[in-house]
Order: C-alpha cells, then sequence, then structure tokens
C-alpha cells in the first residue's frame, strides 16, 4: 500500500469517527438533561422499587428464578441506558482527538 493509499484510508476512517460523533451528539444532550432532571431521579426510585419487589417475591423454584433474573437484567439495561450513551460519545470523541494527533 502506498502513502497515499494510506492516508486516504486514514483520511476515511478519521471521516467515520466525526460522522458518529455527530449522530450521538444529540442524544448524548438529552441523556445528559436526563440526568439531572428531577424524572431521572423518580425513574432511579421506581426502578428501585420494582428490584425491590423482584427481590422480596418469596420462594421461587428455579424456573421463577431464571424468569426474576431475566427481569432485572432488562430493568437494569432500561436504567443505565442514558449512561451508556454518554460514554460512548466520550468514546468516540477520545477516539477521533487520538485520530487527529496522528494525522501529519
Amino acid at each position: 500500500m502506498s502513502k497515499q493509499q494510506a492516508l486516504s484510508v486514514f483520511e476515511q476512517e478519521v471521516a467515520k469517527k466525526r460522522q458518529r460523533l455527530v449522530e450521538l451528539e444529540a442524544p448524548m444532550l438529552r441523556a445528559v438533561e436526563y440526568l439531572k432532571s428531577s424524572q431521572y431521579l423518580t425513574d432511579s426510585l421506581n426502578t428501585l422499587q420494582k428490584i425491590n419487589g423482584v427481590v422480596q417475591s418469596g420462594r421461587i423454584d428455579q424456573f421463577e428464578a431464571l424468569l426474576l433474573m431475566g427481569r432485572l437484567q432488562q430493568i437494569l439495561a432500561d436504567w443505565g441506558a442514558q449512561e451508556r450513551i454518554i460514554e460512548e460519545y466520550n468514546f468516540a470523541r477520545n477516539s477521533l482527538r487520538e485520530s487527529n494527533s496522528m494525522e501529519v
């Protein structure tokens, strides 16, 4: 691969990273605002109450335990969605910065 081809591939990768950063910016800003809101506190308390309800459901058999674990996983996944958006945005931003610092 020639130097020109390598540079072209590098520029394409940087362009992809910039595009991904642009795609993530609006969801990230919404996530930050949500995490600052009173709705986040309400949702957090509701999530903890749901988890508490699942945990206190009493004696269960193995099949019911698997179902409850699935419910808990979904509850926690929903709860952490905003943080994951912010993390992905920060990763994309840092990746682009690293690429920009490598440009010749």
